[in-house]
């Protein structure tokens, strides 16, 4: 294996190291000093790969690198679905399906705060935790007062609580599920896009979500759940408007996810956000069809 040159961000090594597997050059890509390294594997290849690293850098912006590459980050992820569809049934082969990268920094980092607020919650800190970031601090005998509709707390600046009912969650079951679906959609549009692309999705997503679940039933909800349907939203219409920027999810993992949608929303399963899962499945969906119209697939 050799390093045949180096580019300058890990976005335009990726396209590249995708432009060159759609060819049927194996390569990897590793951050170094110089910069972002394409090794290729075997040596016969050496000479192809490097005559493609110069009409990339000569054309970096020319649409046959980014439609291709996308092409071959579909590949690749159907190739590892039918590999798993060979080894595995049920539910798992369809949640590893969706999952073709690692795990993604801010993924983690989310996924580690709502298990530090889940234990503190758990450790005797509950009605603490609750009043500190759920949509309003008024708690009378466990209960959200209904005066508190007026969210007294956000109007007089304490804008967080906008943002972090996502992270406190009402059991271990609530947070594992919630914490596999956003480990494995969260780390995809990392892997995909970026850190930073994913930060505003759970932002703009969380918060939407929120308020449509305050106005749905009131501020006695908290949990990932409302960002989850948003992002998956997201992916969704990415994949399916946009096949070049590399998004793929399985028809099953939508289809698991909707039918659970439907059940929430019927209230086979009661006690559940539908307020906060509708109004993240409707953002996700409009931002990732506009964000894959021609001419706003950087949005």
């Amino acid at each position: 294996m050799r390093v045949i040159g180096h580019l300058p961000t890990e976005a335009s090594a990726t396209t590249l190291r995708d432009y060159l597997y759609f060819h049927g050059i194996v390569n990897e890509i590793d951050q170094e000093a110089e910069g972002w390294g394409i090794w290729i594997h075997s040596e016969d290849e050496i000479a192809k790969a490097k005559e493609i690293l110069e009409a990339y850098r000569r054309s970096p912006d020319d649409p046959k690198y980014r439609r291709q590459a996308g092409q071959a980050g579909l590949r690749r992820a159907r190739e590892a679905t039918a590999e798993e569809a060979e080894e595995e049934l049920g539910g798992a082969q369809v949640m590893r399906s969706s999952m073709a990268y690692g795990a993604g920094a801010l993924t983690t980092v989310l996924i580690a705060l709502c298990v530090i607020v889940h234990v503190l919650k758990e450790s005797g800190y509950e009605d603490k935790v609750l009043r500190e970031l759920c949509m309003t601090s008024v708690r009378i005998e466990g209960q959200f007062y209904k005066a508190a509709l007026g969210l007294p707390e956000i109007r007089q600046g304490e804008f967080w609580r906008l943002l972090t009912p996502i992270l406190p969650h009402r059991d271990w079951l609530h947070l594992c599920f919630n914490m596999m679906w956003l480990f494995l959609l969260g780390s995809l549009i990392e892997a995909r896009q970026s850190t930073g692309k994913l930060g505003l999705l759970v932002v703009l997503v969380g918060v939407f979500s929120n308020l449509g679940q305050y106005w749905w039933a009131g501020p006695a909800f908290f949990g990932m759940s409302g960002v989850v349907y948003g992002l998956l939203g997201y992916i969704w219409m990415k994949a399916k408007f946009d096949p070049a920027s590399g998004f793929f999810v399985h028809p099953y993992t939508v289809a698991l996810m909707l039918i659970w949608f439907v059940l929430c929303l019927t209230r086979v399963i009661p006690d559940v956000a539908n307020g906060a899962h509708a109004a993240g499945l409707v953002l996700g969906v409009l931002w990732g069809f506009v964000a894959s119209l021609p001419g706003m697939r950087r949005v």
